[in-house]
């Protein structure tokens, strides 16, 4: 009877204890990805990317045809003494101009025939975009914009590897 009034008063004790939430939700703020869909607003995003670059961008671009706009971000990220690497799929008479001119104003152009259907660009180690796109499937280009550290480094990575198979123009 004791043990039985004791363990009453426990349970008493325990139903009154409050109980809190351990899990916390996410507060809604800035998502750390953007998406883009369809060339002009990828186009934009390289411009804005190579225009807010300061030290380095390393680059992706199988066709490497861009814009008018795109070529002056270029031209002025190489006069700011931005380093920038570059990897194309092969020249080619749509892009042979804007290759030369990257050359000749201290981009290093290679060429890696293995880098279709996608680009990718990485400003300073801190942001990049991703974008995917076969067009012999027809496919609306899809650009993904993050500035999430681990896919930062994890694809500077791969775009070293890539760099080291790859052959100079």
């Amino acid at each position: 009877e004791q043990r039985q009034e004791s363990l009453s008063l426990k349970l008493e004790q325990l139903n009154k204890f409050p109980l809190e939430r351990k899990t916390r939700m996410a507060v809604p703020g800035t998502p750390s990805v953007s998406l883009y869909a369809g060339r002009e607003e990828h186009l934009n995003a390289v411009l804005n990317l190579r225009n807010a670059a300061r030290k380095e961008l390393l680059q992706v671009a199988p066709q490497f045809a861009g814009s008018f706009a795109t070529r002056k971000s270029l031209l002025e990220a190489l006069r700011r003494k931005v380093v920038m690497k570059i990897i194309i799929t092969n020249v080619t008479p749509k892009n042979k101009q804007q290759v030369l001119m990257a050359i000749q104003q201290g981009a290093q152009v290679r060429q890696l025939r293995d880098i279709k259907f996608f680009s990718l660009l990485i400003k300073d180690s801190s942001e990049l975009l991703l974008g995917v796109h076969d067009d012999r499937k027809h496919e609306e280009r899809m650009t993904l914009h993050t500035k999430n550290p681990a896919l930062t480094t994890t694809l500077r990575q791969a775009f070293l590897r890539l760099w080291k198979q790859a052959s100079p123009v």
